[in-house]
């Protein structure tokens, strides 16, 4: 069984990007988001193992974070931003990693493969 990644993107290089990394990983069912309204709908919906979420959408992409803590607690988050303060705020907010872009995409696969692995038994499986 496949554990499910929901990417929290605008359509983007960035975006593609994830998409092929986590590709790689036979193991990762990829399911995408393009806004914060889909994102809470689809994580209801399908109640992914990890979120991976775009610090830098317009909006207040944050806000995604504290309001999944309350209702979906052990929801693993990562981060990826352009801006220190954004990862500094998602530190504090809960978010599992908080990586600038441009990160080694191996090393940020390891840290999924390593995140899901860990939570393997609280998670949702395709």
């Amino acid at each position: 069984m496949r554990s499910i990644v929901l990417i929290v993107a605008q359509p983007s290089q960035v975006q593609e990007g994830l998409k092929l990394l986590l590709a790689t990983d036979a193991n990762i069912a990829i399911m995408e988001a393009h806004d914060l309204a889909s994102a809470v709908i689809t994580i209801q919906a399908q109640k992914p193992a990890l979120v991976l979420l775009d610090g830098d959408l317009p909006g207040q992409p944050l806000a995604l974070i504290t309001s999944l803590r309350t209702d979906y607690p052990d929801l693993p988050i990562v981060v990826l931003t352009d801006d220190p303060e954004c990862k500094r705020q998602a530190d504090a907010l809960g978010a599992v990693a908080s990586l600038i872009k441009g990160y080694p995409a191996h090393k940020l696969l390891e840290i999924i493969q390593s995140i899901l692995f860990n939570s393997a038994g609280n998670t949702q499986k395709e």
